[in-house]
């Protein structure tokens, strides 16, 4: 009898985890006045991984590490005369290879979006969890920290959403509106107070039990059509603590600490008082406004980036008119100068107001444009 011997052989081969990456902004566009581009990047050991790029007119100019080695800035050269597209990043470690297609898209020029607001115009304030439950289908979303809905709750959800405002833009419109102020809309995946939407927890997403991002885009579209504006209401000073950016920061520059817990003073005086001492405009800029809506610190030029960067994209994405944003006044004043001239720059029909929870003239007038007492503020 033959008997025949199999050897397998086993040959050394290169394996490459693969590991979840995930890019902010999603995407981008090209024809931007504002050529550079800064990416953060989230996803296990990224941070310790060597980012490439192989494009004619894009090109990574550097890129930066923080202490928290899940994150990795990536930032971009994006040449006027680049073409729409999917770029392929790289990020390269000594036993991982990850590859993520990165699109910019072509902007949308139409003339007929974002034309901003006007003193004749009529705003009507909508809040959207207390307006209209179109879509009962996404009053649970699972997953989500806070399920319920309790109509005679003052502080639980109600099940307002995209759908029931889009269901009665013609009974604002005929009630004499050519605006809508939309409280905010983005993920609030919060233990309490999940209703009211100013403890962001995602930048780049809608609140699921509202709707999605093209729910709203579409929202926006059919407002305009019937000659309504939208108007998003946007917050810059704080997020809330289970934002996937409090839960794992980048590192801990970019919130403001304090030895223990501070509230802001809530005093606006302190910003333009020339004898107000620097103690007190520290508490009142720094300072959190609850415990669970931990303060951003904007002059972290990572933040200032994330932040004007998330402005854009929404704008450009939705195509809203105006944005209002919310505690103007406890943001760093220098982030927010800054903010406005790039928004200025990429849209020139855009334009946006600010709250500012203050008591009389003078101090109300240190924060609106081309008033004397700003001293040499812009």
């Amino acid at each position: 009898m033959t008997r025949y011997l199999v050897l397998l052989l086993f040959l050394p081969i290169s394996v490459f985890a693969q590991n979840e990456i995930n890019v902010y902004p999603p995407n981008w566009w090209v024809g931007f006045e504002n050529d550079t581009l800064q990416l953060l990047v989230r996803g296990e050991n990224v941070g310790v991984m060597e980012a490439g790029l192989v494009h004619p007119t894009v090109q990574i100019i550097s890129t930066e590490t923080v202490t928290n080695p899940n994150y990795l800035f990536v930032n971009l050269l994006i040449k006027p005369n680049t073409e729409p597209g999917i770029l392929k990043l790289k990020f390269n470690g000594s036993i991982q290879m990850n590859s993520v297609d990165y699109e910019l898209k072509a902007r949308d020029m139409d003339s007929g979006k974002r034309k901003g607001l006007k003193e004749t115009d009529l705003m009507y304030l909508v809040f959207p969890d207390r307006f209209a439950n179109g879509d009962p289908s996404n009053d649970t979303i699972g997953g989500m920290t806070d399920n319920r809905i309790i109509r005679d709750s003052m502080f639980v959800r109600h099940g307002g959403d995209l759908a029931g405002i889009e269901s009665k833009l013609d009974y604002i419109k005929d009630l004499g509106a050519t605006a809508i102020w939309i409280n905010p809309l983005l993920e609030n995946d919060m233990p309490i107070e999940s209703y009211h939407g100013y403890a962001y927890t995602d930048h780049y997403k809608i609140d699921p039990r509202f709707g999605s991002n093209q729910e709203y885009v579409d929202l926006v579209a059919e407002a305009q059509r019937k000659g309504l504006k939208i108007v998003n209401d946007i917050v810059f000073n704080h997020v809330g603590t289970n934002h996937w950016l409090f839960q794992s920061m980048p590192d801990s520059t970019w919130f403001n600490w304090w030895p223990e817990f501070q509230k802001t003073s809530y005093r606006a005086p302190t910003l333009l008082d020339p004898h107000a001492s620097e103690a007190d405009r520290k508490i009142m800029s720094d300072g959190w406004f609850v415990h669970h809506m931990p303060d951003l610190n904007q002059r972290n030029p990572k933040v200032t980036n994330y932040l004007i960067q998330n402005s854009i994209w929404w704008v450009e994405t939705a195509g809203f008119d105006a944005y209002r944003i919310d505690t103007y006044a406890y943001s760093d004043q220098d982030f927010m100068r800054a903010w406005a001239k790039a928004l200025n720059r990429e849209f020139l029909t855009f334009n946006f107001f600010g709250e500012t929870w203050v008591h009389g003239t003078p101090i109300q007038s240190f924060f609106t444009q081309n008033t004397a007492v700003k001293g040499n503020f812009d």
